[in-house]
């Protein structure tokens, strides 16, 4: 994916078009800020959280105030050799209960 879409209203219908494309999966690492846009147009198929074996003091959320309710499936766990925890979720579209968060 080498070009950015110049605003929301064309990052979803860039997304939808690259999701009709052949191909692997669209991978987002990184991006709270795009993953939140992507939440909001119901664009994110999986979440996979990986858990470090620290704690931070301080930083940036992912999931913020401002993104609607989603009920989640989990799908898997995968414990890496670090410590680490890998856990996959998928939304679970038939019980989701939305609540639109204030923008």
């Amino acid at each position: 994916m080498g070009t950015q879409p110049s605003s929301q209203g064309d990052l979803k219908e860039e997304v939808l078009n690259l999701k009709e494309q052949p191909g692997s999966n669209i991978l987002v690492l990184g991006s709270g800020e795009l993953v939140r846009k992507l939440m909001k147009h119901d664009l994110v198929d999986e979440f996979r959280i990986m858990i470090f074996p620290f704690i931070w003091v301080s930083g940036k959320r992912l999931f913020t105030d401002n993104i609607n309710t989603m009920s989640l499936k989990h799908v898997y766990t995968k414990t890496l050799h670090s410590g680490a925890v890998e856990l996959t979720y998928r939304p679970s579209k038939e019980d989701n209960v939305f609540h639109q968060g204030s923008d």
